[in-house]
C-alpha cells in the first residue's frame, strides 16, 4: 500500500497534523471563553496565594513526569526501545 494513497484519503500524517491543530484550536477557544467569559474568575486569580498556585503547577508537572517514567519502564520490561 502506497503512503501517498493515505494522504490522498486524508488518513496519513497530514490528517494527523490537521486533527492536532484542530484540537489545539478548540482548547484555546475553550480557555479563552473560561478566562474572558467569566468575570468572577479574575477575582479568584487576584486573591490566590501565588506560592500555593506554583506548588500546584509543580506537582502537576511532577505527576506527568512520573507517569512518563512508569510508561517508559513498562515498555522497557516489554522489550521495546
Amino acid at each position: 500500500m502506497d503512503p501517498a494513497d493515505d494522504d490522498a484519503r486524508g488518513t496519513g500524517a497530514g490528517a494527523g497534523v490537521k486533527l492536532t491543530a484542530a484540537g489545539v484550536l478548540v482548547s484555546v477557544l475553550i480557555l479563552a471563553y473560561l478566562l474572558y467569559g467569566t468575570r468572577h474568575l479574575w477575582h479568584v486569580v487576584e486573591e490566590i496565594d501565588r506560592g500555593y498556585a506554583l506548588a500546584a503547577v509543580v506537582c502537576a508537572f511532577a505527576s506527568y513526569v512520573m507517569i512518563g517514567v512508569a510508561l517508559w519502564d513498562v515498555l522497557r520490561v516489554l522489550g521495546h526501545r
